[in-house]
């Protein structure tokens, strides 16, 4: 299968993850955990049904992530640190995104590095990573749990470690 004419165009492909891509720390709770929360960094590109072939074409263009169908919309998703840290981010340090979402790039960076260097591993490190990931995507808006009830979590669990 050729690669749309869009994905061959760099350019192209930081515009539409400008308007239809996502930058996230996804925050779980999870008692399997040391501190009862699990962190996880996704880029992610959502698409009807009809234009899923965009998704497979960035996942060909990219050669790595995955597309995974929820109810009628598919989502391009990549979640591996290796791939994040030697595709995605490098793609986007090479073509900025422009709108509000070079903000939630930045940050992800951020929180990047920050979980490569271990720091979610410990208490104050992670506390520290979910407030950053709550400044992320219109701070956090729709997450099931408040900051104020993250950052509880994990300090209750502190305590019990």
């Amino acid at each position: 299968m050729e690669l749309s004419c869009f994905t061959e165009r760099p350019d192209w492909i930081a515009g539409f993850v400008d308007g239809e891509g996502c930058f996230t720390l996804e925050i779980r709770r999870r008692k399997q955990c040391t501190y009862k929360i699990e962190s996880r960094l996704t880029f992610s590109v959502a698409q009807h049904e009809r234009s899923k072939h965009i998704l497979y074409d960035l996942q060909k263009y990219f050669a790595c992530g995955h597309v995974i169908q929820d109810k009628n919309m598919f989502l391009y998703r990549v979640r591996n640190r290796e791939d994040l840290r030697r595709v995605i981010l490098p793609f986007f340090k090479k073509h900025p995104l422009l709108t509000n979402k070079k903000h939630d790039f930045d940050t992800f960076c951020t929180i990047f590095d920050r979980m490569s260097n271990g720091e979610h591993l410990n208490a104050s490190g992670l506390m520290n990573i979910v407030q950053l990931g709550y400044t992320m995507n219109a701070g956090g808006a729709n997450r099931k749990y408040t900051l104020q009830a993250q950052l509880k979590q994990i300090e209750q669990a502190k305590r019990y470690s």
